[in-house]
């Protein structure tokens, strides 16, 4: 064993040798250049514009590896029902199904974190305490509706339905539940006193969620079938192909325009880079403003 060590004592020193070699280097290098720059300012345009591009080069890469199916896969949890919204924070996975359930998981381990059955919101609640034994006859599972729209922060979880009905969660609780009179199309709560909710029934509504009642609405035209919400705006998706944008404090209507000849499917709004985007049919549209 003692052999060894003297064998391989030379080439380890020779080997920390280079490496205080090459950090000497680099620090010269690098005293060079704090030298040569110690006349003028750095160049802070030209750092953020390198950090800019490297990024985009990086977002390129990520999108050609999802393209060519070259990006990693793994399953993160196995459900008995049909998953019909999704979304990720913080490591938490959150699934809406077909049978109105919201799931929450742990994307590392695929481990439950919650598990929410719908509730009866207070409306429908009266009308199948005034049933006079219609309701026996029909299907258990009615109030057990497809989720049709699903926000999450990490924290706060909100779902809409398909009867209409909507609720608000944080990781242990229905926080408030309300209904629309249609399809439940948007939602958005970050878990402030406000949150909003926009319907197949045209409208756009500013939920108090202390009251559980409305605090503003807005009509749309048409149906609104999506909605985007960024930094106070929301673009609305609706079923003539148009785009609507709005603030939320106030609820107002901005503009609109005609992005598609076909209802919206999906729609995105990014404030900081004044772009909305939107697709139907299978054709997406970047529009800016």
């Amino acid at each position: 064993m003692r052999a060894v060590l003297l064998l391989l004592s030379p080439l380890l020193a020779a080997g920390l040798w280079d490496r205080v070699g090459g950090v000497a280097r680099r620090a010269r290098r690098v005293a060079g250049v704090l030298l040569c720059d110690s006349s003028s300012e750095w160049d802070l345009a030209l750092l953020q514009r390198r950090m800019a591009d490297q990024q985009v080069s990086e977002m390129v890469r990520a999108a050609a590896n999802w393209r060519t199916g070259t990006c990693e896969q793994r399953t993160v949890l196995v459900l008995e029902d049909w998953v019909r919204r999704l979304r990720v924070a913080n490591g938490v996975l959150a699934c809406g199904t077909y049978g109105g359930e919201v799931i929450l998981a742990d994307v590392a381990s695929g481990e439950l974190n919650a598990r929410f059955e719908p509730e009866l919101p207070p409306g429908m609640l009266k009308e199948e305490e005034d049933g006079e034994g219609e309701r026996e006859e029909e299907d258990e599972d009615e109030h057990q509706s497809e989720v049709t729209a699903l926000d999450f922060d990490g924290t706060h979880v909100s779902s809409g339905h398909a009867s209409g009905a909507l609720y608000l969660r944080d990781s242990e609780r229905c926080v408030m539940s309300a209904e629309h009179a249609g399809v439940v199309t948007g939602i958005h709560w970050d878990g402030g006193a406000i949150a909003y909710s926009c319907s197949a029934d045209r409208r756009l509504i500013a939920w108090d969620v202390v009251s559980a009642t409305p605090a503003a609405s807005l009509a749309a035209a048409r149906p609104i079938l999506c909605m985007s919400v960024c930094e106070g705006y929301a673009a609305l998706g609706l079923d003539d192909g148009s785009v609507c944008v709005c603030t939320l404090a106030p609820l107002r209507l901005l503009f609109s325009f005609v992005g598609h000849d076909s209802p919206v499917s999906a729609v995105k709004l990014v404030t900081i880079s004044q772009v909305c985007m939107s697709a139907s049919l299978g054709t997406a549209a970047l529009h800016t403003y």
